[in-house]
């Protein structure tokens, strides 16, 4: 039933359609990628600035305070 269902399926694009898809691709890809980056290094910048923070008994011991 997959073997069917994968065999059925409609072809992807081909040509300079192919080509355009794929390069578009590679920069959405590139563009998430940095974007996670980024993420992680203000993750990481906020629970130094967490952890540093007199009062960070008091913020973590809140629920779902998110550390």
């Amino acid at each position: 039933m997959l073997h069917d269902r994968l065999t059925g399926a409609p072809r992807g694009a081909t040509g300079d359609e192919r080509a355009a898809n794929a390069h578009i691709t590679r920069a959405m890809v590139a563009a998430l990628t940095s974007v996670a980056t980024q993420i992680k290094t203000l993750d990481a910048q906020i629970a130094e600035q967490l952890s540093l923070h007199a009062d960070a008994h008091i913020f973590t011991s809140l629920p779902r305070s998110g550390t």
